[in-house]
């Protein structure tokens, strides 16, 4: 329930910047969860949702395939719509960011950060770090956006804490002329029960899937 908290208070917070920042950061397409499996799972997911009073909506198999004819529904049992929910324009998102910490006096560095990694001062505060060409970047707070890399910036703090592993990502091009994958009709998606999840063409990208596996 903590999480749904967290989601709905994110959603708050990255529409507020959408507004201040007058770049489209969210597509409020909803998030379908398709139950294959894990019910009792998806029925405590339904409880937070009703207890937290998050929109929300569960489809029968009838229901489900009236409103995505797209979808064959094999071996889905019902579904669990939420429709003020949605993807996350990442991309998008990162640029804005960036924009507005310009504007608010940030500065552009671009460097190369010396392996192992930034030594940890006392109190395992960072206030320095080393980068290539024999300079430092000295600072009270750093944030570090590594991902896959991050254990070998931090080899001793996160190098057995952290395991990176590799997933596939596919994108499949829709027959031309056909909208019915694009966000306007279709959803993000979740199957519970073979740990499938998918995001619907966005700008002409392709419909994405994801095997969390």
């Amino acid at each position: 329930r903590f999480y749904a908290t967290w989601a709905r208070r994110s959603l708050e917070l990255w529409e507020r910047r959408q507004n201040e920042w007058g770049v489209p950061l969210l597509l409020r397409c909803g998030v379908l969860w398709m139950v294959a499996g894990q019910e009792a799972y998806a029925r405590a997911c339904q409880e937070d949702l009703e207890a937290l009073e998050i929109p929300h909506e569960r489809l029968d198999r009838r229901a489900f395939s009236s409103r995505y004819p797209q979808v064959r529904p094999v071996g889905i049992r019902w579904g669990l719509l939420e429709p003020r929910s949605g993807a996350l324009l990442a991309r998008q998102a990162c640029h804005a960011l960036f924009a507005a910490f310009l504007r608010t006096g940030g500065r552009l560095q671009i460097s190369r950060v010396l392996a192992p990694g930034p030594a940890i001062g006392r109190g395992r505060r960072i206030r320095e770090v080393r980068v290539a060409g024999g300079g430092t970047i000295r600072g009270g707070d750093f944030l570090f956006a590594a991902g896959p890399w991050l254990p070998g910036l931090f080899p001793r703090l996160l190098g057995a804490r952290i395991s990176v592993t590799h997933k596939e990502v596919f994108y499949f091009g829709t027959p031309p002329g056909d909208g019915s994958f694009t966000g306007a009709r279709m959803p993000v998606w979740m199957e519970l029960g073979t740990a499938c999840y998918g995001v619907p063409s966005i700008a002409g990208k392709g419909f994405k899937i994801h095997p969390d596996l």
